[in-house]
């Protein structure tokens, strides 16, 4: 059923203060359904006006009708509060009070806002800390995975240094950058400085033992000095029994020299094998052997009981 706008505002006016008449009697008393009436007041309500609850007394009002109330009264001076007041059912305190309250909220609203940007603030330093604290620990952790790790490795050199003789000193030495017989038993050289400072020409830094470097290659990490494409040395172990010799080769082996105690040499074909045995057949000691024309002394090991080897230096073969 419709209503006409005069109507409706007549309806809504009963509902003002002082009137403040229920909507249960004005349903009874106007024919006008509740539900009606209650839609009309939300939408009065939505466009600001002041419309309490009529069951309420002043202090049943709504939050959203005290706040109406004290924005329509802002702006008067007491008469015209006092007079607002009393077509209203209410007192000027009331409303006083309800004003004191609202400027509260506000207080209370910016002091809220306040307080949760100083946490905010505070939240966000926190975080930041931990975020400091758990790249420091995840850098000491790091570092001390680092030192863990086998560094003595990086200080490694490994180090070919090819004779004119057809000798050689191959290998890798942690110990510094100088190698003795002592550290190497079987070097070719008294003493090896093995570093990209050094080239194999000043006697003062290495003592080649009378030798003259033909080729030689250093390693150490990602630097490379002398020939970086020098082919590899093989790497050969020469193990002998008295009156046998076990040869073992990184490479094919083509040909090996075995010099007894009496002096005498014996040349066995290696036809490219990488492992075979020698044996003098004659049971004559065995006192060194040559690899491919080159002696690895550094390898030999003696596995036997002979104690009669001779220690006299063989010539060259």
């Amino acid at each position: 059923m419709g209503y006409s706008p005069e109507r409706k505002a007549a309806v809504l006016k009963r509902m003002l203060p002082p009137n403040n008449t229920a909507i249960r009697h004005l349903s009874q008393e106007e024919g006008i359904s509740a539900a009606t009436l209650h839609k009309w007041r939300a939408e009065a309500r939505g466009k600001g006006q002041l419309l309490p609850d009529a069951d309420a007394g002043p202090e049943g009002w709504s939050s959203r009708d005290k706040f109406a109330a004290v924005l329509e009264t802002a702006a008067l001076n007491e008469a015209d509060l006092a007079e607002y007041s009393r077509k209203r059912g209410l007192f000027p305190e009331q409303i006083k009070a309800w004003r004191v309250a609202c400027e509260q909220a506000n207080d209370w609203d910016r002091s809220s806002t306040a307080r949760m940007s100083q946490a905010t603030k505070e939240e966000k330093k926190r975080i930041k800390a931990e975020e400091k604290a758990e790249k420091k620990a995840d850098k000491a952790e790091k570092d001390a995975d680092d030192k863990d790790k086998d560094t003595s490795k990086d200080k490694c050199i490994t180090y070919d240094v090819r004779y004119t003789d057809g000798t050689s000193d191959a290998g890798e030495f942690c110990g510094g950058n100088t190698v003795t017989r002592s550290d190497v038993p079987g070097l070719q050289a008294l003493a090896l400085h093995i570093s990209c400072s050094d080239d194999f020409t000043s006697p003062g830094k290495s003592d080649l033992d009378g030798k003259t470097v033909e080729a030689y290659a250093l390693h150490k990490g990602d630097k490379v000095c002398g020939d970086p494409n020098l082919p590899a040395a093989p790497v050969v172990t020469v193990t002998i029994d008295c009156f046998e010799a076990t040869i073992e080769s990184s490479q094919g082996v083509e040909h090996s020299t075995v010099v007894y105690v009496d002096g005498t040499k014996e040349y066995f074909w290696g036809a490219g094998r990488t492992s075979f045995t020698v044996n003098s057949g004659e049971g004559r000691e065995i006192h060194a052997v040559y690899v491919d024309g080159i002696r690895h002394d550094a390898g030999i090991q003696d596995a036997g009981a002979c104690d009669n080897y001779s220690t006299e230096a063989e010539s060259d073969l």
